[in-house]
């Protein structure tokens, strides 16, 4: 939450190759560093980890290089797991999706031709003159008389009046 794709970037990313012990180099290195970020996902989220504390750990290991690498597959394995079945379950991505593809691919595009005809008048007025409340009010209306009404996720879409010049909190778009 709140996390843009910059931060995530700096946060999970190999800074310097001359700091990650040889012995931890190439594919190795990747799948910790993918399986850190699979599971701060996950507890970012708020999701209790998924496994039943069986995950493997990286805590008794031998000397062995297959031990540690069979060690760290298993742990990117639980941990793939883990944020899919947060993503499949409390989260519902797939169905998040469908809504998304039913707005803006407008498979069920009715509530727009609802909302120009209901915010005509509004959306006449100059950009600073327009009340973003009152457009919420008839783009809610709108997703009500139309067909998105049956929308699982109709309560999660909501207008936004982006800033002059196009870009959403006064942004460029780039």
């Amino acid at each position: 939450p709140g996390k843009d794709a910059s931060q995530w970037r700096v946060w999970y990313s190999l800074r310097a190759e001359e700091e990650v012990p040889d012995f931890l180099r190439g594919r190795l290195a990747e799948k910790i560093l993918a399986t850190g970020k699979y599971l701060n996902v996950v507890r970012e989220c708020g999701a209790e980890r998924g496994g039943g504390g069986g995950s493997p750990s990286l805590s008794h290991i031998g000397p062995s290089g297959r031990e540690l690498a069979s060690t760290v597959d298993r742990c990117l394995a639980s941990a793939s797991q883990a944020l899919l079945s947060f993503l499949h379950g409390p989260v519902d991505l797939l169905g998040r999706l469908r809504s998304l593809k039913r707005y803006f691919l407008l498979d069920q595009g009715d509530f727009l031709l609802h909302f120009i005809d209901a915010a005509e008048e509004e959306l006449d007025k100059p950009h600073g003159q327009c009340s973003q409340r009152r457009l919420q009010s008839l783009f809610e209306l709108a997703v009500k008389v139309s067909s998105s009404a049956a929308e699982p996720y109709n309560e999660d879409a909501y207008c936004v009046l982006a800033a002059e010049g196009g870009g959403l909190g006064g942004e460029d778009p780039a």
